[in-house]
């Protein structure tokens, strides 16, 4: 699944590491 982060805070930091980790394409 591609997953699509707006926003450079440790909020979205912390949700992208998490879903690269499951597997998810991080973009």
């Amino acid at each position: 699944m591609r997953i699509g982060i707006l926003g450079t805070g440790t909020l979205a930091a912390a949700l992208g590491e998490g879903w690269s980790r499951a597997g998810h394409e991080v973009v």
